[in-house]
């Protein structure tokens, strides 16, 4: 019929879609590619506005095939699905200035506050550019009633106005912006900087502070100063205040970085002690030298960062002492070491990294790697485990009922294995394989190799588990001969993580108990 073109059969079409109430998917895409074919445009504007949902989707879906402008007719309808398609179709397929794309960014948001509808109302403002679409960005931000996700999306769409991805943040295609000028944001911020940056949901706040740093609004220093100070605050508000007095490039940030290296809290301290090298460079290696002897665990990981960028005599002599001396806690070896290398440059700083490289014993499957035993970050562990496209460990290895079954299930596992045997387990696999957990590989009468996970054995069949968290059960007659082989574990985890990572990995391990 659509390809027919006959105007005489929209009227059944539609009717098909009323009779189907999209019970079948099947059905309505046939009647959407008959209506589509026909390109009646007055007869889908009507369809848009007929008391059944299902006939007003299909009207929509066809005007979105047809990629009409009157898709925005939809934004208004009182089903939040028609709406939230109304909206893919004008932001997904392809995004261009027009009256569908005003339509979106204008979308009244009190109205519906479904996430995936008002993610592509802010993306909309953001695509239009202008002074009022930035405007809009901002009084959405503003609104306590406004999903917290969509507020922070919008404040970062705002810090990121002029030199934003081409990467789409909706569809992942490449889709750059137009060229618009950052006052255009930073203007419309200024205005509303006061509902921005006061008390409130915090993540919000935390967003606010990353847009005025970004976008280097001075004005609103004042408040980043008193919310550097604020010791009730927790420390991600105050560090990220800090920052963005700096990006900012307010000569005030000396003062805000004597509050931070005063302060009371350890990251904070951290943080201020690394800003001190741009603002007082002459007191700052002393008294990073001070943090190393005496300071917290995270300021003196941070203090060897900073000191190994410096290039400084007096901050080699500091790193080059505590490596000759090995007197810094287990938990900061690493971070000595990765210090050291940076400025193995300095002839006693070699000397220093070649004699602990003749030490470490060949046999010692950690040679090399004693140093991401201790001190890691347990959340960033976690973050590993759980969505690194490097390693993914959730693949194979299960945690509290969640992950895969090809590996052993590490539920509780810090309480049962010491740390030696987690880092040797990720970096050596194949030096200590989990009983139960070896590989096997069978050799079949009629010529094929199979190889999995032991998993159980009777006498009559023998079971692996694949890859694919499948099982693989083999008929112990069909065997011709079989082995074991290698730890399933990768055994290249080591090459694509760092060694900061593996740490923070290790450390999250160790908390399973």
């Amino acid at each position: 019929l659509g390809h027919l073109g006959d105007v005489q059969a929209v009227g059944p079409l539609l009717e098909l879609l009323r009779r189907n109430g999209d019970k079948d998917a099947y059905l309505r895409h046939a009647a959407v590619m008959g209506l589509s074919g026909i390109h009646d445009l007055g007869s889908l504007e009507g369809a848009v506005k007929d008391p059944s949902a299902s006939v007003r989707l299909g009207a929509l879906l066809a005007l979105r095939r047809l990629d009409r402008p009157e898709q925005s007719l939809s934004l208004t309808d009182h089903d939040p699905k028609i709406v939230l398609e109304a909206a893919r179709g004008i932001y997904d397929d392809a995004p261009k200035p027009g009256p569908a794309m005003e339509g979106l960014a204008a979308f009244t948001i009190s109205d519906h506050h479904d996430g995936p509808t008002l993610r592509r109302v802010v993306n909309a403002n953001a695509r239009l550019g202008g002074k009022g679409r930035a405007e809009a960005l901002v009084a959405i931000a503003g609104r306590g009633e406004v999903p917290t996700p969509i507020r922070v999306e919008a404040l970062e769409l705002l810090g990121d106005w002029a030199k934003a991805s081409g990467r789409d943040r909706i569809t992942g295609l490449w889709r750059p912006y137009a060229a618009r000028p950052t006052a255009e944001a930073a203007n419309a911020v200024k205005g509303r900087l006061d509902d921005l940056l006061k008390p409130g949901t915090e993540s919000v706040r935390l967003a606010a502070i990353n847009t005025v740093g970004n976008l280097g609004i001075s004005e609103a220093v004042p408040t980043l100063m008193t919310l550097v100070a604020d010791a009730k605050l927790d420390h991600l508000t105050r560090v990220a205040a800090l920052r963005a007095i700096e990006r900012i490039g307010d000569p005030r940030l000396t003062e805000a970085v004597a509050t931070a290296v005063e302060s009371n809290d350890a990251t904070l301290r951290a943080e201020g002690q690394k800003l001190a090298t741009k603002t007082d460079p002459a007191r700052a290696i002393p008294r990073l030298g001070k943090v190393l002897a005496n300071g917290s665990i995270e300021e003196r990981q941070s203090a060897l960062a900073v000191l190994a960028t410096l290039a400084k005599p007096d901050a080699d002599a500091i790193i080059s002492s505590h490596l000759a001396a090995n007197d810094l806690p287990r938990e900061v070896e690493l971070d000595l070491l990765d210090a050291a290398t940076v400025r193995s440059v300095v002839p006693a700083i070699k000397a220093s990294l070649d004699g602990r490289a003749g030490r470490e014993s060949k046999a010692d499957p950690l040679s090399g790697y004693h140093g991401v035993l201790f001190g890691g970050d347990a959340t960033k562990g976690r973050a590993i485990f759980e969505t690194s496209t490097a390693v993914y460990c959730l693949r194979c290895h299960k945690v509290k009922g969640q992950g895969g079954e090809v590996g052993p299930d590490l539920t509780g596992i810090g309480a049962k294995q010491p740390r030696e045997y987690l880092a040797t387990s990720i970096i050596v696999p194949n030096h200590a394989i989990a009983q139960g957990f070896e590989t096997v590989v069978v050799a079949t009468a009629d010529g094929k190799v199979v190889s999995g996970v032991f998993r159980a054995e009777n006498d009559t069949t023998l079971t692996l588990m694949g890859v694919d968290n499948r099982p693989i059960v083999i008929a112990k007659s069909e065997i011709e001969d079989r082995k074991r082989g290698p730890s399933a574990m990768p055994d290249d985890v080591a090459k694509k993580l760092k060694k900061s990572q593996i740490r923070d990995l290790v450390e999250f391990l160790a908390t399973l108990k």
